[in-house]
């Protein structure tokens, strides 16, 4: 199995088997059994030195997972935030990685090493509240610049605006 394993690499530039390789249907869960003896401790040393000097991926979740934040940090460089929106076909697949990590978060599920990395970026783990949170704030500075809670339907956030009488013009 080792040398079909050699034979995979060569062709694709990985040994991450899929289940349902069809060429040796068996390869996807020899490297599985791998995987979970090498995590159990039970896989010779000299296997585990050969497979690693393959180029084998130990936790194939933990490469993809640190490629996704790689990823995250490029997106967050140029857009100056980690929302990144599921309607953008570009970033589906990062939207979708980020809404797994909020959902881990959620249940719990997620290192404690990893939140703190994605806190770090400031990253919202409840996206509505923050927007909620955000938006009170600008309320609260209306009614202190303008001394009501009454926004205007075409509100500008704009504060020199705010004064009150003043409704700024609808932008079309």
């Amino acid at each position: 199995m080792f040398s079909e394993l050699c034979i995979f690499k060569n062709e694709k530039g990985h040994c991450n088997v899929p289940k349902d390789y069809e060429r040796v249907p068996s390869l996807g869960n020899w490297v599985s059994i791998q995987r979970r003896d090498y995590k159990k401790g039970v896989l010779s040393k000299e296997r585990v030195e050969k497979l690693t000097n393959l180029g084998f991926v130990w936790d194939p979740y933990y490469d993809q997972w640190e490629a996704m934040f790689v990823e995250l940090l490029q997106y967050k460089s140029e857009n100056g935030h980690c929302n990144v929106s599921q309607k953008s076909a570009k970033n589906l697949e990062l939207a979708r990685w980020v809404g797994r990590q909020r959902n881990a978060y959620k249940k719990g599920n997620l290192s404690q090493e990893r939140i703190v990395r994605l806190e770090q970026l400031g990253f919202a783990w409840n996206v509505i509240n923050d927007v909620w949170e955000e938006m009170f704030s600008v309320l609260l500075e209306f009614k202190n610049s303008a001394g009501h809670c009454n926004v205007p339907q075409y509100f500008s956030q704009k504060p020199q605006t705010w004064r009150v009488g003043i409704t700024p013009a609808r932008s079309v």
